[in-house]
């Protein structure tokens, strides 16, 4: 666990840079499910500590996508660490991260929680670099557009629903990966046959 936290944090510098810089991450074939459940085990105990549950509805299905696992587990992390913050000291509450297969060929992550919500005046603004409603010296503001520029660079989209009172949602679309036809041609067809030779050995 220190190894893979040891890595996100020099990822999370790279983002920084990458945010200034426009640069790209290297980019493989990830399941999304998989990002999410190691997400959901890094935040856990953090969350519980602030009297707030988080759980996860994984997908029947493996979700791949083309991405970079680290980016995306940052997202996950930083709506989570959001919405526990919000909901710190107010009772107990909920965050659910949800995976499944939305119309239109993409994967869908939804993070729901049941906090008080966002304010209408607020919403639009939350993705503006260095916007936060935290108290000085509790965040950069950074966090949710350096985020919204990593769902953008995995050709997907990133949006937030909430209400006053009802609790918040950000749904995060990204296109699954299509598998080269090559690969499926070869899968479907039977190696074909290759010429064997048998060696005899005669020990008497």
């Amino acid at each position: 666990t220190i190894e893979k936290e040891t890595d996100r944090s020099l990822e999370i510098l790279k983002n920084l840079l990458r945010f200034a810089r426009q640069e790209t991450a290297q980019m493989s074939v990830i399941d999304l499910n998989t990002v999410v459940s190691d997400t959901v085990k890094l935040v856990t105990h953090q969350l519980m500590m602030k009297d707030v549950r988080v759980e996860a509805r994984l997908c029947g299905q493996p979700l791949h996508v083309t991405g970079n696992a680290n980016q995306m587990e940052q997202v996950l992390l930083n709506l989570c660490i959001n919405a526990g913050d919000a909901m710190e000291g107010k009772g107990g509450g909920t965050i659910t991260v949800i995976t499944d297969v939305a119309d239109g060929g993409t994967a869908r992550i939804r993070v729901a929680d049941t906090g008080s919500g966002i304010p209408p005046e607020v919403v639009g603004r939350i993705f503006d670099p260095f916007f936060t409603t935290k108290p000085v010296g509790k965040g950069t503001g950074l966090g949710l557009s350096v985020s919204y520029g990593i769902v953008k660079e995995h050709k997907g989209e990133i949006g937030v629903e909430s209400r006053v009172g009802e609790g918040t949602t950000f749904n995060i679309r990204i296109p699954l990966a299509q598998a080269p036809a090559a690969a499926v041609v070869a899968a479907a067809e039977p190696a074909p046959a290759r010429d064997k030779r048998v060696r005899v050995i005669n020990l008497r």
